[in-house]
């Protein structure tokens, strides 16, 4: 089956690199012949999706810590991928703060709140 799109010489960055959309996202790419960096703040599973991929498709998968968030951090990334001449030109985020909310019931009213539309009276 001829492939559906060719990412042949295409650097895509996958943020939440680790994360259960962002390896899709990265079959994706590898599998449109693209060049993979996977990029996120848990060195542990990022490592793991990493040697995963790796050996699905034989193919170098470049991986970095990274935390978003802090823009000192992602400049630093920056020029690391300077550094080895791999300058994205393709971004998908898949990077998400992951909301812990707490069990307090002023936290839950908030979020009920959230949801709940106001009810608009007629006036007779």
């Amino acid at each position: 089956m001829e492939n559906k799109f060719n990412l042949k010489n295409r650097i895509a960055l996958v943020t939440g690199g680790a994360g259960l959309l962002s390896t899709q996202h990265a079959n994706a790419v590898l599998k449109g012949n693209g060049i993979l960096i996977l990029v996120d703040i848990n060195k542990k599973k990022l490592n793991l999706v990493s040697k995963k991929l790796n050996a699905s498709f034989k193919q170098k998968i470049y991986s970095f810590v990274c935390d978003i968030t802090n823009e000192k951090k992602v400049l630093a990334l920056k020029n690391k991928l300077k550094k080895i001449h791999l300058l994205p030109n393709i971004l998908i985020n898949n990077a998400a703060i992951d909301f812990k909310p707490n069990n307090s019931k002023n936290n839950k009213k908030k979020k009920i709140r959230i949801f709940k539309y106001k009810s608009i009276k007629k006036r007779s």
